[in-house]
């Protein structure tokens, strides 16, 4: 289990080093917000049922983005061959990447809590359908890492 954590925290490393996971949360946050805006505008109920729809399809495009170099760049730089005649298995390394993709995801997806707190603010939210819609959209987002690495 070290070899999975210590690969996961070398990928989340290399997530925040680099700009890309800015650019993914900003680019995420972005569209979200828009998309919460909107649908709050022309439905006037406090739910989050239709943004929920829309972050699923953002989540899609934006998989590839995260999943693309996570074993790619290995092979790019080199690191593959000594990766993978290390002494760990080749579960450690998929999972530990795996775990750093979905971390990335979670950390993505955190700021749409304030749609909650702003919905409870102005209305009366359904919590029990929010709750169980971030439940599939976590089990819904390990599919989308699982697939496309």
């Amino acid at each position: 289990m070290t070899s999975t954590c210590t690969i996961f925290q070398r990928e989340i490393n290399s997530y925040f080093l680099s700009p890309i996971a800015y650019v993914i949360i900003a680019v995420f946050t972005v569209f979200s917000g828009y998309f919460f805006s909107i649908m709050l505008g022309i439905t006037q109920e406090s739910t989050l049922r239709y943004s929920l729809a829309y972050t699923q399809f953002i989540l899609s495009i934006l998989t590839p983005v995260i999943t693309m170099r996570l074993l790619a760049e290995e092979n790019k730089t080199g690191t593959i061959e000594p990766l993978m005649t290390a002494p760990v298995t080749d579960f450690a390394v998929v999972f530990g990447k795996f775990l750093a993709a979905w971390a990335l995801y979670n950390v993505m997806i955190a700021p749409t809590a304030f749609y909650i707190i702003f919905l409870a603010w102005v209305g009366n939210p359904d919590y029990g359908a929010i709750i169980a819609s971030y439940i599939g959209l976590f089990l819904m987002r390990g599919l989308f890492i699982s697939n496309g690495l």
